[in-house]
């Protein structure tokens, strides 16, 4: 229910940091997107990922991860750590 605020925080994180890569991932992105997406943080870690927390917080594993955005409506941090 948050895909529309993380796409619009995407394309003011492209607009807005232009020296860094962003991606966005939600539950209807391919898989094959979503590892395209993993490769480029494991090659660099100077990118940026948007993504929903209940994808992003239990469905990718990346290494070099620095700087992330969570589209959530929760009110338990715990639950992102």
């Amino acid at each position: 229910d948050r895909i529309e605020t993380g796409k619009n925080i995407f394309d003011m994180a492209q607009k807005l940091v232009t020296s860094k890569k962003a991606f966005y991932i939600d539950g209807s992105t391919e898989i094959t997107l979503r590892e395209d997406a993993r490769q480029a943080f494991e090659q660099s870690g100077n990118n940026i990922l948007v993504g929903n927390v209940s994808i992003v917080g239990t469905g990718i594993n990346i290494k070099r991860l620095k700087h992330v955005v969570f589209i959530a409506s929760t009110k338990s941090f715990s639950r992102v750590i």
